[in-house]
């Protein structure tokens, strides 16, 4: 009997050396470390930090992410998202990020733009004294022509143009309103969609699954109108589409001064996802606490490249 137990104690603790050093191990999560923000435009930089392509020009740099891959990268504070190729260059205390090729959003100080057109950017202002962000993205805008002469492109591992300065028609720069009193949108009409170069009216209507005439109706203009790259037309909210759930939710909406809350979302059927203009999962929590009352943001792209933005308000009483 004792013989017996010694051998089922041995074989025992071998199981366990052998457990020990197996690959097989109990699957717990793995904490993945935070990246330290770039602290200066360049390559050298950027590479030590990130897995990405990367070019350098005079104050500048042109990057460029693998292909059919979001990356997203801490700039001085600043968020940015791109899936293609993206011209960062810094003039004295202002940065600009134009858009070459694919889409890329920036976030800074809790608010987000969103670069969907070839040649257009958008600036930051940064500090005097130290290298990190001190506005908002500004609107987005048409890059100037002295921007993008000097965008490099023949370093890049994938082939690209240097896209051409936009010039918008002075005769119709917006599609033309209705003169109609009693024209307003759909109150599920609560998304804009960017027109894209080659768009149609019913390419547009298409893609969002409604006729040609709600569009018109919804956006009051008519079928003669011309639409530009960068106009906004409301389209029909995307989650209400099947296959697509939004749902952002605060466990306390009310707090004494000093308490904390924890908001949550969870997304489906969508792309892209910014909590205060940071690129996050599309199902996650935040733990917040806030010393006054504050309103928490939350920007959706779907995949249509409609947009929305959904607020929760944290009341804070003393």
């Amino acid at each position: 009997m004792m013989r017996n137990s010694w051998r089922y104690f041995s074989l025992l603790v071998w199981s366990l050396a052998l457990w020990g050093c197996s690959d097989i191990v109990p699957s717990s999560p793995t904490p993945q470390p935070t990246l330290p923000p770039i602290q200066d435009i360049n390559c050298a930089e950027i590479t030590r930090l990130y897995t990405i392509a990367c070019e350098d020009s005079l104050n500048a740099v042109t990057i460029q992410s693998e292909i059919d891959t979001n990356i997203t990268l801490s700039l001085a504070g600043i968020n940015v998202t791109l899936d293609d190729t993206l011209f960062i260059r810094r003039e004295n205390t202002m940065l600009s990020f134009t858009l070459v090729n694919g889409r890329s959003v920036i976030g800074s100080q809790s608010e987000t733009r969103i670069l969907q057109i070839r040649g257009t950017q958008v600036t930051v202002e940064l500090s005097e004294q130290v290298f990190i962000a001190t506005s908002p993205p500004s609107a987005v805008i048409n890059a100037p022509a002295s921007v993008l002469n000097v965008i490099p492109s023949h370093l890049l591992p994938r082939p690209m143009s240097v896209p051409q300065a936009i010039i918008v028609p002075r005769n119709n720069p917006t599609p033309d309103v209705q003169s109609n009193d009693d024209c307003s949108p759909p109150p599920t009409w609560n998304q804009f969609y960017s027109v894209q170069r080659g768009d149609s009216l019913y390419a547009i209507a298409q893609a969002h699954n409604v006729e040609l005439s709600e569009i018109l109706e919804s956006n009051c203009i008519t079928a003669s109108v011309d639409i530009f790259p960068g106009d906004l037309l409301r389209v029909p909210d995307e989650n209400n589409a099947e296959g697509v759930e939004v749902i952002f939710t605060a466990e306390n909406a009310t707090l004494a001064t000093g308490e904390c809350t924890q908001l949550s979302w969870r997304m489906s059927g969508v792309s892209l996802v910014y909590f205060q203009g940071e690129a996050v999962a599309q199902e996650e929590s935040r733990d917040v606490c806030p010393q006054a009352t504050t309103t928490y943001a939350l920007l959706v792209i779907f995949n249509n490249g409609a947009q929305n933005g959904y607020t929760q308000t944290i009341t804070v009483t003393p």
